[in-house]
């Protein structure tokens, strides 16, 4: 079982957290992240165990190929970026995507509106049912713009794309090409919609002490249960899980080096853009927030350590990239 190490100081949210963690932490094997799990994105309303990073699975692919194509200096066609989704999806077994019933119910509004729309407008509740092939392609037009996307991280890249160093159109491709074959039933694509409304009390950081390997066991963190939600982010883990996806991404396609991209320049790049990254979403979602980082020992005990606050919002974005 999992215990805390004893609080320093009175600290009413960091006892909700102690509280918090002490029944919703499970542990996994890094291996099983690759054959049966996904990084999860770090959303404080999801009820399950995560392993959090902004955006999940979907949004550090977005980040890997934002990085690729900074190294390269080029914008990738949405053909190449078709390819990288089909290669992905093939080389796991898991494969994050997550909206809400916000982006649901606006979706549905929407499509309520187009003749050719409105009958499938009306399964939107709280699934999103694959649309008969006839309308699929305006369905899917739909859901990669920034007001129907229910993923606050990748909204924020729609949205301010020119801030998180990522172009706004290679975001809609790489949600174009996972919706296509989500709808067409591809075992990998983990779809979830997650529910209500946000009510973070904190980021909540997990640090383990040894370096992240395939053997290593990690704690799973529930961000939302019993009333109490957090962001949750596992730094260490995403990083490790980067360095693999450069490995995959490159061996799956490599036409890649034809740009002159090699790993440790996207490797690089990827780093620098998930820091910025991360800033501008908790900037701008999490504004004010207490910081906790929660070191876990090797016999599995813990302790909390509140590390600052989150800074206020950035200035308004000027952004109209496309």
């Amino acid at each position: 079982m999992v215990t805390a190490a004893p609080p320093s100081s009175a600290d009413p949210i960091l006892e909700d957290i102690e509280t918090h963690l002490g029944a919703n932490v499970e542990w996994l094997e890094v291996s099983e992240l690759f054959l049966m799990q996904h990084e999860s994105c770090v959303d404080g309303r999801d009820s399950h165990g995560v392993l959090g990073t902004p955006g999940g699975d979907t949004g550090e692919l977005v980040l890997a190929l934002s990085a690729v194509e900074s190294v390269a200096k080029r914008p990738l066609l949405d053909r190449q970026i078709d390819r990288v989704v089909s290669a992905e999806l093939g080389a796991l077994n898991d494969f994050y995507l997550h909206t809400d019933t916000h982006a649901l119910k606006h979706l549905r509004e929407e499509l309520s509106k187009d003749p050719s729309t409105a009958a499938y407008a009306k399964k939107l509740l709280r699934k999103l049912p694959p649309p008969p092939k006839a309308i699929r392609e305006k369905v899917i037009e739909h859901l990669v713009e920034a007001r129907n996307v229910g993923c606050g991280h990748l909204k924020l890249m729609l949205q301010h794309g020119h801030d998180y160093g990522v172009r706004p159109g290679l975001v809609r491709a790489v949600l174009r090409s996972i919706y296509r074959r989500y709808f067409d039933g591809h075992p990998a694509v983990s779809f979830t919609v997650l529910d209500g409304g946000h009510g973070e009390e904190a980021v909540v950081q997990i640090k383990v002490p040894e370096p992240v390997r395939s053997s290593a066991l990690v704690p799973m963190v529930t961000p939302h249960r019993l009333g109490t939600q957090v962001f949750v982010q596992h730094p260490q883990v995403a990083d490790f899980v980067r360095v693999t996806e450069v490995k995959v991404l490159l061996k799956e396609a490599p036409w890649l080096i034809r740009l002159d991209v090699t790993q440790p320049l996207i490797l690089a790049r990827m780093r620098e853009l998930a820091d910025k990254q991360l800033d501008q979403t908790l900037r701008r979602l999490a504004a004010g927030l207490p910081i906790y980082v929660v070191d876990f020992a090797p016999d599995r005990t813990y302790a909390v350590h509140k590390v600052g606050a989150v800074p206020k919002p950035p200035a308004a974005s000027k952004d109209h990239t496309h």
